[in-house]
């Protein structure tokens, strides 16, 4: 039984991080616009890293940043 809650808390946890494309594809924009605003944009959500080349953005940021960007 321990497994198998592991192994729920792996999809979960995987379901709740967004690859660059993901997040992407939920901003309807480009990867690189992605990346520009990471750059430019104070307010947009940071990625976490993984591992030096696997960022991940939490879905519940994003979630939270749109929210607030469809109050303003």
């Amino acid at each position: 039984l321990s497994h198998v809650v592991a192994f729920t808390g792996r999809i979960a946890l995987q379901a709740a991080l967004l690859t660059d494309d993901e997040v992407a594809g939920l901003m309807k924009v480009s990867r690189s616009t992605v990346w520009r605003w990471v750059r430019t944009m104070p307010d947009f959500p940071r990625p976490i890293r993984l591992r030096p080349s696997t960022p991940r953005w939490v879905r519940q940021d994003l979630e939270r940043y749109i929210s607030k960007k469809s109050e303003a």
